[in-house]
């Protein structure tokens, strides 16, 4: 299971590597892609730090094939303390993370 999460998480082509997919306000380098499928919408992330990486796929994990508005429905101030890493992510991760799912939200309501 481990090296099939590992294979999910690799690097991401360099064209989705592109201003418009990054995170702003993230220590490192960090971007997300977005596809829908009917009402149900896919994300991929993908970060050039390793602890990066390893958050953005909560992200995907929790926000894979749900709706618009569950995704709206997300708290992305208290995703890290739901999931119980809040106190365990500096608090640059921790803005970078809320940073990240700030980013999907937004482009969900464009």
């Amino acid at each position: 299971l481990r090296r099939q999460r590992q294979m999910c998480i690799r690097d991401r082509s360099s064209e989705e590597k592109v201003e418009e997919n990054r995170i702003h306000g993230c220590t490192s380098q960090a971007w997300v892609t977005c596809k829908r499928n009917g009402e149900k919408y896919f994300f991929q992330t993908d970060s050039d730090a390793m602890i990066v990486r390893g958050l953005l796929s909560l992200i995907e994990r929790s926000f894979n094939d749900h709706t618009k508005e569950e995704i709206l429905d997300i708290d992305g101030s208290q995703f890290l303390d739901s999931v119980g890493l809040g106190r365990s992510i500096s608090s640059q991760r921790t803005n970078g993370f809320s940073n990240a799912i700030s980013k999907i939200q937004t482009e969900l309501l464009d």
